[in-house]
């Protein structure tokens, strides 16, 4: 049975940069979930091999839920949701746009305004109680092509997200994959060789970000 277009991604599953042999691990599971007749596949933490420890800077998104603590008015705390222009409703103070800020310098951006007319040096602090969720496409020589979510707060390269859609299929080329992202409005492609960063050598896997098309080009022989 094939896969679902849709594949979530748990916010406990770890996704992060990973070698051959983890994408291989990770193509082998959905292959035997595709198998097996599962509806979704939920990738836990131990599903992915992470070579790559370093801790990532989350930029809050919409969809996210936040914690705004103000330490001098506890009437004031809030759990919010980052709508879809990237802002969030608070006391007194009404809409501030936090996206693609960290949370410090949302926290930063609050206590200002909080600061301009309402309270004397305000303590504020801002933690992301919820993850929302980045949407990516993979298309072309690929076994399940469609779109595919993953956690805000994790990271999915693009040999993952290949896995993730059933992998290569029998007439792909790997050392043809191109990425399209759109950067200040405009689409910009990467074109980038699977084989490479699959191969353990010292080539830098790439990370998708949400919005990205990932397509596999097809082999000529």
């Amino acid at each position: 049975m094939l896969l679902p277009p849709y594949i979530y991604l748990d916010r406990n599953s770890t996704l992060s940069r990973c070698s051959g042999r983890s994408v291989m691990a990770l193509l082998l599971l959905v292959i035997s979930v595709a198998a097996s007749g599962a509806d979704a596949v939920l990738l836990a933490a131990d599903d992915v091999e992470s070579s790559d420890k370093e801790v990532r800077v989350h930029r809050i998104i919409p969809g996210d839920r936040l914690e705004v603590k103000v330490a001098q008015d506890a009437d004031l705390n809030s759990v919010v949701l980052v709508d879809l222009t990237g802002k969030v409703q608070l006391p007194l103070i009404g809409l501030v746009s936090v996206s693609g800020l960290q949370v410090d310098e949302a926290a930063e951006r609050v206590r200002l305004a909080y600061q301009k007319d309402y309270i004397i040096e305000p303590t504020v602090t801002v933690s992301v109680s919820e993850y929302g969720q980045r949407r990516f496409t993979v298309i072309g020589r690929v076994n399940k092509p469609g779109d595919f979510l993953f956690r805000a707060n994790k990271t999915v390269n693009v040999l993952q997200a290949i896995a993730i859609a059933g992998g290569y299929s029998p007439d792909a080329d790997p050392r043809k994959i191109t990425v399209k992202r759109k950067v200040d409005g405009r689409e910009k492609v990467f074109r980038l060789n699977g084989r490479e960063m699959a191969s353990g050598q010292d080539v830098k896997v790439f990370d998708l970000q949400t919005g990205d098309i990932v397509s596999v080009g097809e082999s000529l022989f």
